[in-house]
C-alpha cells in the first residue's frame, strides 16, 4: 500500500438542484441553488476542478468522492 498524506480540506460551493420526481412549475420556480459545506481530503487540483475524498481505506483506495468544478466553488480553506 501506498503511503501518502493527503490535506483535509472545506470547500464551500454552490450545489446543482434537480429533482428525480415529478414536479410543479410553481415549485420549479421557487427553487434555489443550494450552498453546501464538503471536508475530506484534496486529492487532486487542476485549472477546472478539486477532486475530494471523505474516506481513505487501508487498501489506498479511496470512498465518497467529489469532483466539483471550480466555478462553483464559494471559499475553500485547509484544515490542520
Amino acid at each position: 500500500m501506498k503511503q501518502t498524506t493527503y490535506k483535509k480540506i472545506e470547500i464551500e460551493w454552490k450545489d446543482i438542484t434537480q429533482f428525480p420526481h415529478k414536479i410543479t412549475e410553481e415549485d420549479i420556480k421557487n427553487c434555489v441553488i443550494e450552498q453546501v459545506k464538503t471536508i475530506g481530503y484534496l486529492i487532486k487540483e487542476d485549472k477546472k476542478s478539486i477532486c475530494i475524498a471523505m474516506s481513505l481505506y487501508k487498501s489506498g483506495e479511496f470512498g465518497d468522492f467529489y469532483i466539483i468544478p471550480k466555478g462553483c466553488i464559494i471559499k475553500k480553506r485547509f484544515i490542520k
